[in-house]
């Protein structure tokens, strides 16, 4: 059936998920149409994130507050599609499934052990690497070579994140 994309607004993580459209959602959700794989892999970059993060707010240290108008409607989407998206997408879903099945089914969860520099699980890794793949998709797309999106841990207000330099997020 038909999907759509949803971002939490109150949320530890930033992270975007396909879910039924014919569900019923809280005002606590942003419900974005998915209208392409280019779309989608760009919401789950680490580009989208940094973006958010900037725009967004925070709720205390740990929980961000997506500021709907700010974090998400003013974000740049592509008017391009990424030739390879479907494959990125697929190679990030399959690896997401394998997760689910080893950590469990909680979005945070999955969350926390991808930003947890102790957490060597082989789909933990895999996770990172997909995603990884992504971001360099991402980053061509948008033409922004000078980007580094080789990710690292980094110490943030909101705790340790596998992410973007510093630096290649303020670009952003």
């Amino acid at each position: 059936g038909e999907t759509c994309l949803v971002v939490p607004f109150v949320s530890k993580h930033v992270f975007v998920a396909e879910v039924p459209s014919s569900w019923v959602f809280t005002n606590k959700m942003c419900v974005i149409r998915r209208d392409s794989e280019t779309n989608h892999i760009t919401l789950l970059s680490n580009i989208f994130e940094a973006w958010v993060r900037e725009h967004g707010g925070t709720m205390g240290k740990t929980r961000n507050t997506l500021s709907l108008a700010a974090g998400v409607q003013t974000f740049p989407l592509l008017r391009e599609p990424i030739r390879n998206a479907r494959e990125l997408l697929n190679e990030w879903k399959s690896k997401f499934r394998f997760a689910e099945l080893d950590i469990g089914p909680s979005y945070t969860s999955i969350w926390n052990a991808y930003h947890n520099p102790e957490d060597k699980q082989s789909v933990v890794l895999a996770l990172r690497s997909a995603r990884s793949a992504i971001d360099l998709a991402v980053r061509n797309a948008y033409q922004m070579s000078e980007i580094d999106v080789k990710c690292d841990f980094v110490e943030r207000q909101e705790g340790t994140r596998y992410t973007i330099p510093e630096t290649m997020r303020r670009v952003v």
